[in-house]
């Protein structure tokens, strides 16, 4: 069987992200349904069942044998060397209030090596993609990170993890040490792919939360490398692809947030 080149998956994952992207947009305007997940404060939305199905189709009507790691359901594994990881609906609380930030993100990687990724903003239609030794784009225009590497000029944003009022509190310390050392501002923004694209396209310095799922990061990390910055754990190690801490950054500023991180 002859293996697919990198633009062919990139073009792929493009074309779903896009009539995931439909998905959301069109349930917006028709109306859907809420329901908890998990937890009192995460949510589920008819957005996030009817995206992953169309991005499955669209995916298995080119790589039928392809294996497929996604947030809401789980998928049969295959004998496929190849995996795709997908958040259908990576922001659903904003999603399910009208805040415009939320997006779609899609990854695939041969044998754990992140080949092509694709992350849809989806309010604004805005799209980062990537493909590996091939650079990062948004909208077809190359990217980079900043290299801004003090903190009084940097913009980061966080994320906290749902289910753990500990890593909260941790989290919260470490945005106070931040400011104690004058960054400009730390955002909460609340879609984890996007986060990571604001940081490759150089529009923020750096983005961390812990306990991300592989779905949240793994379309991201490939951006965000492709476009210069670094992504690594809290401890400055390779981030494999499974749910752990994220550090993502231009780079120039990552041991710096390490180390107030780890204070």
């Amino acid at each position: 069987m002859i293996e697919p080149d990198r633009s062919e998956l990139l073009s792929v994952a493009t074309a779903a992200a896009e009539k995931a992207s439909k998905v959301h947009n069109d349930l917006a305007e028709k109306g859907f349904s809420v329901a908890p997940k998990g937890s009192s404060r995460d949510r589920v939305t008819d957005a996030d069942y009817q995206a992953e199905e169309t991005i499955v189709a669209a995916i298995r009507s080119r790589f039928p044998d392809h294996n497929i790691v996604a947030e809401e359901n789980s998928y049969e594994k295959t004998a496929s060397d190849y995996c795709w990881y997908i958040d259908p609906l990576d922001g659903t609380v904003n999603y399910s209030r009208g805040l415009p930030y939320f997006s779609v993100s899609i990854a695939v990687a041969l044998r754990g090596e992140l080949l092509a990724a694709v992350v849809r903003d989806s309010s604004t239609a805005e799209t980062f993609a990537a493909v590996k030794e091939g650079g990062a784009f948004r909208n077809n225009s190359r990217i980079w990170t900043s290299r801004i590497e003090d903190y009084i000029d940097a913009i980061l944003i966080s994320g906290f993890f749902y289910q753990d009022s500990k890593s909260t509190d941790e989290n919260l310390r470490t945005i106070g040490r931040l400011f104690e050392k004058r960054v400009i501002s730390v955002r909460r923004l609340g879609s984890a792919a996007l986060d990571m694209c604001q940081v490759a396209c150089g529009r923020v310095e750096a983005y961390w939360q812990s306990r991300l799922n592989v779905w949240d990061f793994a379309a991201g990390k490939l951006i965000l490398e492709e476009a210069g910055g670094r992504v690594s754990d809290s401890a400055g190690q390779p981030v494999p692809l499974s749910a752990g801490y994220i550090v993502a950054s231009n780079g120039a500023f990552h041991d710096k947030l390490l180390a107030v991180i780890n204070e």
